[in-house]
């Protein structure tokens, strides 16, 4: 992530003769996409690596601020073209609210997505 991937993950998968093994993803801009390469091949075992374009459908969105008893929370807000609304609370702001208050994050983020909906009305 620090050389610039917009996300990365690891999937558990089979390699030949049965052994264990993870694929390592990273998504990242064609710009990063170099010198993202270049950290996955120098910080893991392998070979080589495999680029695949790809491309992106983005709803719009926007963000709206909700009360919670665990103060001030951003929640995502986005619109699908029928004008289906989905709302999603930011999860880095959620777990800091959390640990400060020692609840479960889960708790954190249930709240705020209520407080959305009452918002909403």
């Amino acid at each position: 992530m620090d050389a610039g991937a917009l996300d990365a993950w690891a999937t558990p998968i089979t390699m030949k003769k049965g052994r264990p093994g993870l694929t390592i993803s990273a998504l990242a801009t064609a710009a990063r996409s170099a010198e993202v390469g270049e950290v996955l091949l120098r910080e893991t075992s392998s070979l080589g690596l495999r680029r695949v374009p790809v491309s992106r459908v983005e709803l719009p969105r926007h963000w709206v601020e909700v009360g919670t008893r665990f103060g001030l929370l951003p929640v995502k807000v986005s619109t699908e073209g029928g004008g289906t609304e989905h709302a999603k609370p930011e999860f880095d702001p959620c777990l800091r609210a959390a640990r400060a208050h020692g609840v479960p994050v889960r708790v954190v983020v249930a709240e705020a997505l209520a407080a959305y909906l009452v918002r909403k009305g």
